[in-house]
């Protein structure tokens, strides 16, 4: 049983991280390591961290197709590859010992970071002069981008986003 503190300092988190994740993205760089702080299992800690994710995509969807901001058509182009390569990255996630997915989860936090601290993110502003066009390499592109979302989701809508602006 959690105490008051964990979980005045789970709520906290959950307030930053989200307050982060509507900023710039990368609010697991918060909720990730802190999981694993309290003790979690790391491949526990990934799975628990995907709760928050997931339900903050199914609003940004709503909140998107409310507004008549998705082109559902092509959505449907890159959903495939990268739900195919989600499914890959769950399988290696639930074969690996704990211990790497730990490790895995570290240097995925320290890069998330610096990417933060760098405003790497500052590319996906950038806009689009043409429509975009999928090319068969931009499918294994974002094969492997759903690969790491299922392996650990650590900033993978950062990349998904950072694929379509490169095409």
């Amino acid at each position: 049983m959690p105490s008051i503190v964990e979980i005045a300092i789970l709520i906290a988190a959950g307030i930053l991280s989200g307050f982060i994740n509507a900023l710039a993205s990368s609010g697991s760089t918060v909720t990730l390591p802190l999981l694993l702080f309290l003790g979690l299992p790391p491949t526990i800690a990934n799975a628990t961290n995907r709760l928050p994710i997931m339900a903050g995509s199914l609003m940004a969807m709503y909140n998107f197709n409310q507004n008549q901001m998705i082109n559902w058509r092509k959505a449907l182009i890159i959903t495939i590859p990268v739900a195919f390569g989600t499914v890959t990255g769950v399988i290696i996630a639930s074969i690996l010992p704990g211990k790497v997915v730990g490790v895995m989860i570290t240097i995925a936090v320290v890069i998330a970071m610096i990417l933060i601290i760098t405003n790497v993110r500052a590319l996906l502003t950038r806009k689009g002069l043409a429509e975009p066009r999928m090319r068969w390499f931009h499918y294994i592109v974002f094969y492997f981008i759903g690969v790491w979302s299922g392996l650990i989701v650590l900033d993978a809508a950062s990349l998904i986003l950072l694929g379509l602006v490169l095409i």
